[in-house]
């Protein structure tokens, strides 16, 4: 089970969460077990789960304690992924890391466990873009054209 099933699966179990119920209300369904056949039924289970991240962000805002652990999980996992590539490319302390994506729109609650982790492997700051990824991109594939054109 993955950490944004688990809602879901909470929900089926009777628990039920402030996240389930809104994750069931985007797909306009009456049973949160529904979202489980919703989800891998689509083309791409993994886009339709992108889709629901601002809605575990919301609920989580608004206090819903399963929302926060997957934000939390998934904090901890970009920093282990951010120490796992420092380590495979020998890089020196003291550097950032950069994120961009909706799901940095959570705040501390998904900059706070990634900063921990980043800071294992001495990676000092965990910033986030303002602007789109692409402009970057950009500006350096125009900086090489000129470079070489």
């Amino acid at each position: 089970m993955t950490e944004p099933e688990r809602p879901v699966y909470v929900g089926v179990d009777g628990g039920g969460t402030h996240t389930t119920g809104a994750m069931a209300r985007k797909f306009g369904l009456g049973q949160p077990r529904d979202l489980i056949r919703v989800v891998y039924q689509s083309q791409s289970p993994r886009m339709t789960m992108a889709m629901l991240a601002p809605l575990v962000v919301e609920t989580a805002k608004d206090g819903d304690a399963v929302a926060s652990r997957i934000l939390v999980r998934a904090g901890q996992d970009l920093g282990k992924f951010a120490r796992a590539v420092a380590k495979r490319l020998s890089l020196p302390e003291g550097l950032s890391v950069v994120g961009t994506g909706g799901i940095f729109n959570a705040g501390e609650l998904i900059l706070e466990p990634l900063r921990e982790e980043a800071a294992r492997a001495g990676l000092t700051t965990v910033r986030v873009l303002d602007r789109n990824a692409a402009v970057g991109a950009l500006r350096l594939a125009t900086g090489q054209a000129k470079m070489y054109g």
